[in-house]
């Protein structure tokens, strides 16, 4: 049997008070080029993120939504509190963790990091990383500005803002672009050191 990835859905309202938890068809397509040897399990809200992970070898914090920090509705606290109480999880067990725009600003506000609004980045954009500059897509409102001392800065957008970074000891990382969309895989540094900690669990 193959082990999972879990991942993170997207809150949206509905028709009739609804709300829907959803996942961009472009995740399964990206599953099948770049993670075949696993399959997606897409997190239920209502469900402890306890009783995934001993069927999970890792996690992505997909994109959707905007922190409660920057939109307090309903919607953004229930990913928040999900994902945090998912992180202190992922933590304690050394559970892989990547995460992709919002995720990277949840993985970054969980590790106390300064987060702000700023302009320039919807649409394709320039980053810089081991020396060499690539271009990814981008589709955020609010960046990582500063990291922790437990957190180290991978890539910087020509801004100064954090597009990358990883956990010092932990197999925790974040990406400020979107992986899983056309242009989302030029820089592979992260990617890499994900699926490197995903191996290590096997």
């Amino acid at each position: 049997m193959q082990p999972f990835i879990a991942i993170s859905q997207r809150l949206a309202p509905a028709a009739h008070n609804e709300v829907r938890e959803c996942l961009a068809s472009e995740w399964g397509s990206f599953f099948a080029r770049n993670l075949a040897s696993y399959l997606p399990l897409p997190l239920a809200y209502h469900i402890p993120f306890s009783q995934y992970a001993p069927f999970v070898q890792g996690v992505i914090l997909s994109g959707g939504n905007d922190l409660a920090l920057f939109c307090d509705d309903y919607l953004s606290r229930t990913r928040d509190s999900y994902e945090r109480d998912l992180l202190e999880h992922c933590v304690k067990k050394r559970i892989p963790v990547l995460g992709i725009c919002r995720g990277a600003q949840m993985i970054a506000q969980y590790f106390s990091c300064e987060i702000a609004p700023l302009q320039g980045h919807i649409g394709s954009h320039k980053l810089h990383a081991q020396g060499q500059e690539f271009r990814v897509n981008s589709f955020h409102n609010y960046g990582v500005m500063s990291v922790s001392s437990e957190l180290e800065s991978i890539a910087l957008a020509s801004d100064g803002s954090i597009e990358g970074f990883r956990h010092e000891r932990l197999p925790i990382f974040g990406v400020m672009w979107h992986i899983e969309r056309s242009g989302g895989m030029e820089y592979q540094g992260l990617w890499q050191r994900f699926l490197q900690a995903l191996k290590e669990r096997e």
